[in-house]
């Protein structure tokens, strides 16, 4: 198994256009996804933005909301005190909320 190596940041922003070439695992206050994770991405949050596309499976931990409006190739797992799934998630999404 690959492990991707850990980004640690306040504030992550991947803007579209920009690719990430490999699985991501991002710890950050904030993180905003616009561009292509091209493979798996694992975030513990305080909010993530996801408006482009993560290319495998998304596993995520947020105090705060996620809000996906763009495309999840593969699967979506994770807690959140809010879920927006406006996006296009095509595996399963199994979450733990206090709203959705």
């Amino acid at each position: 198994m690959i492990v991707a190596d850990l980004i640690s940041t306040n504030i992550y922003i991947l803007t579209e256009g920009e690719v990430q070439a490999e699985d991501a695992s991002i710890a950050a206050e904030k993180v905003i996804v616009g561009g292509v994770i091209d493979g798996d991405l694992s975030v513990v949050a305080s909010s993530v933005t996801i408006s482009g596309t993560v290319k495998g499976d998304l596993l995520v931990a947020a105090s705060g909301p996620v809000s996906i409006t763009g495309t999840i190739e593969g699967s979506v797992r994770g807690a959140a005190s809010q879920f927006i799934l406006d996006g296009v998630v095509e595996g399963d999404v199994t979450v733990a909320t206090m709203s959705l």
